[in-house]
């Protein structure tokens, strides 16, 4: 018997642990200035490096879910959403914003190149004053040597690159990967606003690309792209075979991406944490 209340009471603060690490990932965090270098990829871009802590994009997205908020009659259900940020711009420390050379170029000119995040959630409608649930969400940053994939936007048929190059996407680089970490959704802020939506995620770099990354990226840092949609941006069409569903494209909202680094504290709780948690673990099976 009191084996198994030793067990209870572990398994209960091991939750309540587990609470607060998971909590952890909202813990305070510093913006991280960071030097890429462009020529330093595989392959290389070429272009000229440059250090920046805010990068300004344009933010594009396409989806195929729910035609409205869940019902008993047509419960919420997870459907895929597609999101472009195509990079254009870089800032230091709120100085004026600057194109660094090379990027977004002449299209095959000596040094041109292309950056963006190509990211996909799994997103669950739910209503209410939560309004979005996003299950997971997989991020790249990627390269388009020689700025060859044109266009961006986003139609009924999806979202992409017009592909003005002979291989469009098919040689652009990987240059980062990372998973969710958090994310909220805000509807209708301000005027003018539809919608922000702010994801974290773990960021780091793509095998053979650590020469892009000039400043080091350790084990926690993570990426913050906060998205702006502006009223009327994002245009939805019912699917006629459907009319719980639709499509929903978006072109043209805004995106300011950014590096963070948890403070100390938040990593040294989190790493005092996972030993409290292995203790109880132990504790609880003896």
């Amino acid at each position: 018997m009191r084996t198994r209340q030793v067990r209870h009471r572990a398994g209960r603060v091991y939750g309540v642990m587990l609470g607060l690490l998971l909590a952890g990932s909202a813990l305070p965090a510093h913006a991280e200035v960071f030097t890429w270098d462009p020529a330093g990829a595989s392959p290389s871009l070429g272009g000229s490096a440059f250090t920046a802590d805010t990068i300004d994009g344009t933010h594009y997205l396409w989806s195929y879910g729910p035609s409205g908020p869940p019902t008993t009659a047509h419960p919420g259900r997870i459907f895929t959403v597609d999101f472009y940020e195509q990079v254009q711009q870089v800032s230091l420390g709120g100085g004026a914003a600057f194109v660094p050379a090379g990027l977004n170029g002449t299209p095959g000119a000596p040094g041109s190149y292309g950056l963006y995040l190509k990211m996909q959630a799994q997103v669950e409608q739910v209503g209410g004053t939560a309004i979005y649930d996003y299950h997971s969400l997989a991020m790249q940053l990627k390269a388009d040597p020689g700025n060859h994939d044109g266009m961006l936007s986003s139609t009924l048929a999806g979202v992409g690159f017009s592909n003005t190059g002979a291989t469009g996407e098919s040689d652009d680089i990987t240059l980062a990967t990372g998973s969710l970490v958090s994310s909220t959704f805000t509807l209708n802020p301000a005027s003018g606003i539809r919608s922000v939506a702010n994801f974290l995620e773990t960021f780091q770099p793509a095998a053979g690309q650590g020469g892009f990354f000039v400043s080091p990226v350790t084990a926690h840092t993570l990426i913050n792209e906060i998205l702006t949609t502006p009223t009327g941006a994002l245009v939805p069409t019912v699917d006629p075979s459907d009319p719980n569903s639709q499509w929903n494209v978006l072109n043209g909202g805004s995106a300011v991406i950014g590096l963070t680094v948890p403070e100390p504290a938040s990593v040294l709780l989190f790493g005092s944490g996972l030993v409290g948690l292995v203790a109880l673990r132990r504790r609880a099976r003896t």
